[in-house]
């Protein structure tokens, strides 16, 4: 199965990113869940989590942390009138 990748990234307040993927549709991606993992801790620093940016097909920050892009999808909520 083929999985959607954001084209774009948005870091917003609450450790939520906007997705953004090529089809034009917008998803709300809460990444508070992940933050108790030592592995995305960096993350709860916002000016890290500001950093957020697409590289290699997801969301990546500096420090070689990323998130799949079928976790992103998958565990995002679609935006109702989604349309860029």
């Amino acid at each position: 199965m083929e999985f959607k990748h954001p084209i774009s990234v948005e870091a917003l307040r609450g450790s939520q990113l906007m997705l953004a993927y090529e089809d034009d549709e917008r998803r709300l991606f809460d990444v508070s869940p992940y933050l108790s993992h030592p592995y995305y801790a960096g993350l709860e620093d916002p000016a890290v989590f500001d950093t957020a940016h697409i590289a290699h097909g997801t969301v990546a920050w500096f420090g070689n942390i990323d998130i799949a892009p079928d976790d992103l999808y998958f565990n995002s909520i679609g935006l109702k009138g989604d349309k860029i």
